[in-house]
């Protein structure tokens, strides 16, 4: 399914929309529009900051793995801009989670810090040093500022499968430990499958 929105393609697969089916009706807690919304958010801030820098997105997707600007859109972009847009979205989640923190302190109720938590996670997630996340590109920036292309991409690939490689191994041990979260094992084994086909 796609369409437009000021002007900005917006496509949203078939998987995403399964699963957010999925996701909902076990929400029994009525706790995943925190998590969309911090989704929303972080995706809001890079989109900002590139109008702002004169770089209109015109493609936004909703996918299995998440919601995301195509990249040649934040690519071209002097290294200072391209690194603020790229930190953009984590900086965003950031200042979410202590506002929402902050207003834990004063006015109490958990879903405040179920928010801040959504925030944080996704923060942390986007900045883990794999390619297709935000940390991932952000380390290919700053290795190319010091090394040649060839060498800051045989570095990002070393660094890139060692990360999913713990992943996966965590995913399995969360799994195998009684946990029953496929989760972890489920991103791990999605991003490695992403890696692979665009390397």
């Amino acid at each position: 399914m796609s369409f437009t929105l000021f002007g900005m393609r917006v496509e949203v697969s078939f998987f995403f929309l399964c699963a957010l089916a999925v996701l909902l009706i076990n929400d029994t807690q009525n706790l995943l529009k925190y998590a969309f919304l911090a989704c929303i958010l972080h995706e809001s801030a890079h989109i900002f900051l590139l109008c702002h820098y004169g770089k209109t997105p015109k493609r936004l997707v909703f996918r299995l793995s998440g919601i995301s600007l195509s990249s040649e859109y934040i690519d071209g972009l002097p290294y200072p801009k391209e690194m603020r847009v790229l930190a953009a979205g984590c900086v965003m989640n950031a200042l979410t989670a202590a506002l929402c923190w902050g207003a834990y302190q004063i006015f109490g109720g958990g879903k405040w810090l179920y928010f801040a938590f959504c925030n944080l996670s996704l923060m942390a997630f986007n900045l883990l040093p794999v390619a297709t996340l935000d940390g991932g590109r952000m380390l290919r920036l700053i290795l190319c500022r010091h090394f040649s292309i060839k060498v800051s991409d045989v570095a990002l690939g070393i660094v890139n499968y060692t990360v999913l490689c713990l992943l996966l191994a965590c995913g399995f041990l969360l799994l195998f430990w009684g946990y029953n979260n496929f989760t972890l094992l489920f991103t791990a084994v999605y991003l490695m499958i992403v890696s692979i086909t665009r390397s």
